[in-house]
């Protein structure tokens, strides 16, 4: 293994990780609010706990829901925590919906923390839509390789939680706390805008749906909402961005210039196929001798039947690249996810070198096959290539690092 590159690649991935530590960014963002009175905190997302943790340092709460992933969910004195799925909901997210708008109904004030993930982990449907038709859609958008705004402008016109539904719900004296995982800081993308003031936009979501050629597809009850929805009127609430993905790049850039080498950084947002993402990557490092960092979240088109995440497949067809056309001497690759999952996996991602490939099929694994099948993380797994790093309670999109020469 290219044992120097895939230390120094973990070492600024971590630095990247901890910048975006959420206790920390709602710590200063609490010491320059004041609240007249105790407040019910309503806290989602992949970060809703360590969030919510901080804000009970520095305010009175009096009540409050939190919901977040199973990784990350742990008791909070005070208030009730529910595990959501994601990246399909599930029963625990309609539970947790459910019980956040319970929540904000029946609140004066409300600190709400806001954290990627939302999307999933909390929901309410609207209409007749049942769960299971919430998920066959889900699974429909994540396949199909829409951008996140798309999959978001479907999902908050069938939903009472999402488009400022959660704020609409509190009646106003809303204060949002929001760690950004999209590009923009947009409070309106992030975890599809609970708090955001806008409204849903049906006949946008039935744009979309006809544009990805899933109108057709999508369950009966999805088609009779939008047909017959009307937009409410736009939420009101004061929403603050404490952190996002671009501190976070500066993070790990800092570590990679520590190491004397030429540092390549990508501004703005990376995003588009992975496929097309992956052969970018592999055209800057072989460049080298050089650093490379990136943030943002690509896109996977899900041909096949295995299992995976955009930064496991980012970090493999990068491999597959190398091995067909190699980069300059010493070199490895990292993606990963900063919340610590990837996809519907256990792992962040990837972190792959010059052998990943011959260490797969030592394990029994045909990478093309793999590749084929959107099964990166088996193929991973076998090389012991997955980047494995528990929930890190915070989610601040993902991080791809290179190191060559």
């Amino acid at each position: 293994m290219s044992h120097e590159a895939r230390e120094i690649a973990r070492r600024a991935f971590d630095a990247a990780v901890a910048r975006a530590d959420p206790g920390d960014a709602v710590r200063r963002a609490l010491d320059d609010l004041s609240f007249d009175g105790p407040v019910t905190l309503l806290a989602l997302g992949k970060a809703a706990v360590t969030m919510a943790e901080a804000a009970a340092e520095r305010v009175e709460i009096r009540d409050g829901v939190i919901v977040t992933t199973e990784m990350a969910a742990r008791p909070v004195a005070g208030l009730e925590v529910i595990a959501g799925e994601h990246p399909v909901p599930g029963n625990g997210s309609l539970a947790g919906g459910r019980a956040l708008l319970a929540a904000a109904e029946g609140a004066e004030r409300v600190l709400c923390l806001v954290s990627g993930g939302g999307s999933a982990l909390a929901e309410v449907p609207e209409g007749e839509i049942t769960p299971g038709d919430l998920s066959a859609l889900n699974q429909l958008l994540l396949a199909s390789g829409a951008d996140i705004g798309r999959m978001n402008a479907v999902r908050a016109a069938l939903s009472r939680l999402k488009a400022g539904g959660l704020a609409r719900a509190a009646g106003g004296n809303v204060v949002s706390l929001i760690l950004s995982d999209v590009p923009g800081d947009d409070p309106a993308v992030i975890a599809s805008g609970p708090t955001a003031e806008i409204a849903p936009d049906p006949s946008r979501a039935v744009d979309v749906l006809r544009s990805l050629t899933l109108w057709d597809r999508v369950p009966a009850s999805v088609r009779d909402w939008l047909d017959g929805a009307t937009a409410p009127a736009p939420a009101t609430a004061r929403n603050v961005i404490v952190g996002g993905n671009a501190a976070s790049v500066e993070a790990a850039l800092s570590v990679l210039e520590e190491t004397g080498r030429r540092v390549v950084r990508w501004d703005g947002w990376t995003e588009g196929d992975v496929a097309e993402v992956a052969a970018r990557i592999h055209a800057e490092m072989a460049g080298g001798p050089l650093a490379f960092v990136a943030g943002g979240e690509t896109t996977v088109k899900v041909a096949g039947d295995g299992l995976g995440g955009r930064n496991q497949e980012l970090a493999l067809r990068l491999a597959d690249l190398a091995a067909k056309d190699a980069l300059p001497g010493e070199w490895a690759f990292l993606s990963g996810g900063t919340d610590g999952r990837d996809g519907p996996t256990d792992a962040a991602g990837g972190i792959v070198d010059a052998g990943t490939l011959d260490r797969i099929r030592a394990g029994g694994v045909d990478p093309a096959a793999a590749l084929s099948r959107n099964d990166a993380y088996h193929a991973l797994e076998a090389s012991g290539d997955l980047l494995m790093t528990g929930a890190t309670g915070t989610n601040v999109a993902d991080v791809m690092i290179g190191l060559s020469g």
